[in-house]
């Protein structure tokens, strides 16, 4: 492995040095080996999965016993030294010993959860020791269902590096997810699993946005650790069979064959938010075309107003019917919003499916 990572690898190029900081869970380390797996394709890297990054050796630095993974990665302008450690503590002691001279550092924030204790105090020690690149990647935002949630956890982490020091402005933040591929296996979804069971071997049916696909459930994790099944309220990742990342689009649902339709059409009943609550100041008439968001899709739906009803007001609790661009997956007493821009402006339960 070494004389392979010695071929790989010529010093041909400036070296950086760079580690993962971020709280506890997060995905630092799932990242990091994203990281390898998307250059290892590239021909950039020896891919390390998260159990070879996680299963980190202890090092001696300076009397301080750390445990610590590095790897090595190149693009098309530098070579890169990645340093992830496991633990909060790790990466403290790595930090004031010095074991990994850093010239920036990937803050991981989980979208699910945003800023938190060690989030601030590893960025705060990494500008006192003088680490002066910062780049920051929202994880886990496949499985959070509110854009103004990510808009908010980017506002909040901004204000954060510019507390500390950082240039909070034009500070690199990227949103994403570090797990939704699979060396090769098929494709992982992830998400929550709102009833029922899944296991490994069973059927499944993907669909949204006027597509639709079989497949067949290969694997299962959470918490990075493999399951033969899943129940309802669990988060969770399924490898699935035979499909390719671009196949999957965020808002798509998993299912059991057959057992939810997607639909066009629909019967609801809506609260219009006032300008108190953040939503308009002026009413909206029959034709308006929102963004109706539900589960973790989004997208554009014509309303109707009732016949004897020619406008609804701020305030105003009214039925309407709406009518999407694609056929979603819609079922009775589901709950969306009715959003203009970054502006949420209607809250709704469907009442009914109705048929074209």
């Amino acid at each position: 492995m070494a004389e392979e990572a010695k071929k790989t690898f010529k010093r041909d190029k400036p070296l950086v040095n760079i580690v993962t900081i971020g709280h506890v869970d997060h995905g630092k380390t799932t990242l990091t080996a994203a990281i390898t797996k998307v250059l290892a394709d590239a021909g950039g890297a020896n891919y390390e999965t998260y159990e070879d990054i996680s299963n980190a050796p202890e090092e001696k630095a300076r009397g301080a016993t750390i445990s610590v993974s590095h790897v090595e990665y190149s693009t098309a302008n530098r070579h890169y030294a990645h340093t992830d450690c496991p633990g909060h503590a790790d990466i403290i002691k790595s930090m004031i010993t010095g074991a990994s001279q850093m010239d920036g550092c990937i803050l991981v924030v989980a979208a699910t959860d945003g800023q938190m204790p060690q989030t601030r105090e590893q960025l705060l020690l990494a500008r006192q020791i003088g680490v002066e690149h910062v780049v920051v990647f929202i994880n886990k935002a496949d499985v959070v269902d509110n854009e103004e949630l990510l808009d908010l956890v980017e506002i909040d982490i901004r204000k954060l590096l510019t507390e500390i020091g950082y240039d909070g402005k034009n500070t690199p933040v990227i949103t994403g997810s570090a797990s939704l591929r699979s060396g090769g296996r098929g494709t992982v979804v992830s998400g929550t699993l709102l009833r029922g069971v899944i296991q490994t071997g069973q059927e499944a049916e993907l669909f949204g946005y006027n597509c639709s696909f079989s497949s067949v459930i290969t694997g299962i994790e959470k918490l990075h650790k493999s399951f033969d099944q899943a129940e309802a309220g669990d988060n969770l990742g399924a490898l699935v069979r035979g499909l390719k990342t671009e196949d999957v689009r965020r808002g798509m649902v998993m299912c059991k064959p057959g057992s939810i339709k997607p639909h066009q059409k629909v019967q609801a009943q809506v609260y219009v938010l006032s300008k108190e609550e953040g939503g308009r100041h002026t009413p909206f008439y029959s034709n308006y075309r929102p963004v109706m968001s539900s589960l973790t899709w989004q997208i554009n739906a014509t309303l109707t107003l009732p016949a004897d009803k020619e406008l609804a007001m701020p305030g105003d609790y009214t039925s309407m019917t709406l009518m999407l661009i694609y056929p979603m997956p819609l079922e009775k007493f589901q709950r969306f919003s009715l959003r203009e821009g970054n502006q949420t402006i209607c809250a709704g339960v469907i009442t009914d499916i109705l048929t074209d």
